[in-house]
């Protein structure tokens, strides 16, 4: 199973997140030119590529702009659909339960799904303010003819 999660892809190209590796974005070129040194490497990249990932691949920050009480509100209904979902199972339902890795087991207590749901989405709220930063700051020392 792959664990790529494509932005957008060409005939000769492919842009993506690693599932595991959020912070970074990946970009596969065929049969193009580059040149490697012991401490960097230069990509030709097409220009036909460029605005091709320039228009359709963005980050997402949908969470940056999230209050903590929109985060609660959020983590609150989503373990409420666990646990729903999980006594259901439980009575014969065959629901597959997502969010392990989020919530933990659907079988621990409520109070632990959403300590644990808070935890991660407040830290990715706070990964993706982060990011958003980073740009902001690059965009603005960015020279005006770059």
């Amino acid at each position: 199973m792959s664990t790529k999660s494509t932005l957008v892809y060409g005939p000769s190209f492919h842009l993506y997140h690693d599932c595991f590796e959020q912070d970074n974005v990946y970009l596969e070129l065929e049969k193009t030119q580059f040149e490697c040194y012991p401490d960097k490497v230069t990509v030709a990249i097409p220009v036909v590529v460029w605005e091709v990932i320039r228009q359709s691949a963005g980050a997402d920050f949908s969470w940056a702009a999230k209050s903590d009480d929109e985060i609660q509100s959020f983590v609150e209904q989503e373990v409420h659909g666990r646990l729903t979902a999980f006594q259901d199972k439980e009575s014969g339902s065959k629901k597959f339960i997502f969010g392990n890795s989020v919530f933990g087991l659907a079988s621990e207590p409520r109070e632990n799904q959403i300590e644990k749901g808070l935890a991660y989405y407040f830290g990715e709220r706070d990964r993706q303010r982060k990011i958003f930063e980073q740009i902001q700051d690059l965009v603005a020392k960015r020279k005006p003819h770059e």
